[in-house]
């Protein structure tokens, strides 16, 4: 099977794919991410097949550059985030997480409304209103619930830990196929990662914001009353919202696999 028509396999799945993440998605730089949990599902595309000769296929050496830079930091702060909440479980237990990592959680998590800008600025194609409301969905978890409400029923909860850790290793495998892709390399094992890690990941990382947004309910309303009833209805988002998103994913990553295999029957032909 030719280049050609191996990179238009690809590429027609890549162009399926695209659907939530606060990360990267675009035609342009060949891959498509998902939520965080919203975003495991992405593809080994390269620059769009049949471009024309000279057309512009990627972007330009100082933004890939930046890019680059900025995939495998964030993949090292969200690694150094996950050593800090991995030493204190087992050095304490998970009622010390938030006093270990909390604050690091939160600006590492903070440093993703560059991802806004990259939308706004045209970096990369993914919906500037999309990727508002993915990064928000997290921000209001960091700066809206553990940050403010400094309670047992919040900070010394397991969900804390569980969300964490489910966002460490997601955001990890995220930025670090994001990187390869930029470098032009796509390892087997990462690509796994990223078709088959959300299937514990997202279920786990959702539902511990649920939980932490219905523990801090209770201060919530002390707090304000107009406060609390928008967050009675975010709560009450979560559950159809995980239902529908994770549906979507599964069959994402059914369609990345048939394009895949699709490709290496061809290539045997």
């Amino acid at each position: 099977m030719s280049p050609r028509r191996m990179g238009r396999t690809f590429t027609d799945v890549d162009q399926k794919l695209a659907v939530r993440d606060g990360g990267f998605s675009s035609r342009k730089f060949g891959f498509s991410p998902v939520y965080p949990f919203n975003d495991f599902i992405l593809t080994m595309a390269g620059p769009k097949a049949g471009e024309k000769a000279g057309a512009k296929s990627g972007p330009s050496a100082l933004v890939q550059l930046y890019l680059t830079l900025y995939n495998f930091g964030s993949a090292t702060a969200w690694g150094f985030t996950l050593f800090l909440l991995v030493k204190s479980v087992f050095e304490t237990n998970v009622k010390q997480s938030y006093d270990a990592c909390g604050w690091t959680v939160t600006v590492v998590q903070s440093v993703a409304i560059l991802e806004v800008l990259h939308a706004l600025f045209g970096l990369v194609k993914t919906p500037v209103v999309t990727t508002v409301i993915q990064v928000s969905s997290r921000l209001l978890l960091v700066w809206g619930v553990t940050y403010p409400f400094n309670i047992p029923e919040v900070r010394e909860h397991w969900a804390f830990t569980t969300m964490v850790g489910a966002w460490c290793v997601a955001e990890i495998v995220r930025y670090l196929y994001y990187g390869f892709n930029l470098l032009g390399s796509q390892p087997a094992w990462l690509i796994w990662c990223r078709y088959n890690f959300f299937f514990i990941l997202y279920p786990v990382g959702a539902g511990s914001e649920w939980i932490l947004l219905i523990q801090s309910l209770s201060a919530v309303r002390q707090f304000d009353e107009r406060l609390w009833a928008l967050y009675v209805i975010i709560a009450g988002l979560y559950p159809p919202g995980l239902f529908k998103m994770y549906s979507h994913m599964m069959g994402q990553r059914r369609k990345y696999l048939k394009g895949t295999q699709e490709s290496k029957t061809k290539k045997r032909a």
